[in-house]
C-alpha cells in the first residue's frame, strides 16, 4: 500500500523528509528518522476512527520502511562516484 504513494519514491531517494499517508480514513505522516522512519497520527483526532488497525499496520510496515532507507542511505554513502576527499587538519 505505502509502495503505491506517489510520494514514496522521493521519499526513499532523499528529496523528501515526509511523506503523507492513508490508511482507510486515518491520516498519518511517515517521518525520516537519524535512523529509520516513524509515523505520526496527523490531527485532528476523531473519535470514530480505527487507530487500533493503523497501529497494527504500522508495526509492521515501519521496519521495511525503515530497512529500505537505510539501504538507500548506504548505498548513496558507497556510490561509486560519490568521492569525497579528506582534509588534513593540523592542530
Amino acid at each position: 500500500m505505502i509502495e503505491q504513494n506517489p510520494a514514496f519514491s522521493e521519499f526513499l531517494d532523499g528529496n523528501k523528509a515526509c511523506m503523507d499517508f492513508s490508511i482507510g480514513e486515518v491520516k498519518v505522516l511517515i517521518f525520516k528518522e537519524d535512523v529509520g522512519t516513524n509515523y505520526y497520527y496527523k490531527l485532528p483526532w476523531h473519535e470514530g476512527l480505527n487507530y487500533a488497525g493503523v497501529k497494527t499496520f504500522m508495526r509492521y510496515a515501519i521496519p521495511i520502511l525503515s530497512e529500505l532507507l537505510e539501504e538507500k542511505r548506504l548505498n548513496k554513502l558507497i556510490a561509486p562516484n560519490n568521492v569525497r576527499k579528506a582534509t588534513l587538519r593540523t592542530i
